[in-house]
């Protein structure tokens, strides 16, 4: 019978001591222990934040649900004006002021090297044509050496096409050339190179072999 009672009695003892670290739990979180030293504030509710009105011509926006806390705005005086860039009354849009036009973009300035003296290039000269050698023959027509020359100069003049010029000149009609060139007899043939300058002249009848072997002799013809 002691050792039943006994053994109640500890069941007892450990039921009570539970139910005084639960009763000591729960006085820990009750209101009275907030204002105990050390003891953490417990945050109230957020209060609820009226919605704005939209001002005319501005679409209704959403009201936030709840208020950041943020750094206190001064207080304007009365009658004095908003300060600048704030919206004014419930006005949320910022307020813009004018902005200065943009200076067109100035072009890359392209510097010219040092010593840069570059000139246009030279125009490509028309190349004057070669001056050929020319054979002039001075005579009349009632002149037999003139006569038999007649054939042999028509004959350089068709073989040597574009190596040599063949002129005849018959004084019969103009005397001024036997001036000019200083003509004494008849028929005269003068050789001129491709300057122009008289580099032979024969008197009497000259024969085409030895006109072509001359003009040889004078580098005039090939």
């Amino acid at each position: 019978m002691k050792k039943d009672v006994l053994w109640k009695l500890a069941i007892v003892a450990v039921l009570v001591v539970a139910v005084i670290i639960v009763v000591q739990a729960k006085a820990g979180k009750s209101p009275a222990a907030l204002s105990e030293p050390g003891a953490a504030a417990v945050p109230a509710p957020p209060s609820p934040v009226t919605p704005v009105a939209p001002t005319a011509g501005e679409s209704p926006q959403a009201a936030p649900e709840t208020t950041v806390p943020g750094p206190a705005v001064p207080t304007p005086a009365p009658g004095a004006p908003p300060p600048a860039g704030k919206p004014k009354g419930n006005d949320t849009r910022p307020v813009l002021g004018p902005e200065p036009l943009p200076s067109p973009p100035k072009p890359p300035a392209t510097a010219k090297p040092a010593g840069d003296r570059s000139q246009p290039a030279p125009q490509p000269t028309a190349k004057k044509p070669e001056r050929l050698p020319r054979l002039l023959d001075l005579g009349m027509g009632m002149c037999i050496p003139c006569k038999m020359m007649v054939p042999i100069l028509e004959s350089l003049k068709q073989e040597y096409a574009g190596k040599l010029i063949v002129e005849v000149i018959d004084l019969s009609h103009d005397q001024s050339p036997a001036e000019k060139y200083g003509i004494q007899s008849i028929p005269t043939q003068i050789i001129f190179d491709r300057e122009e300058k008289e580099v032979f002249r024969h008197v009497g009848f000259w024969s085409k072999e030895d006109i072509v072997a001359k003009l040889k002799e004078l580098g005039l013809l090939d």
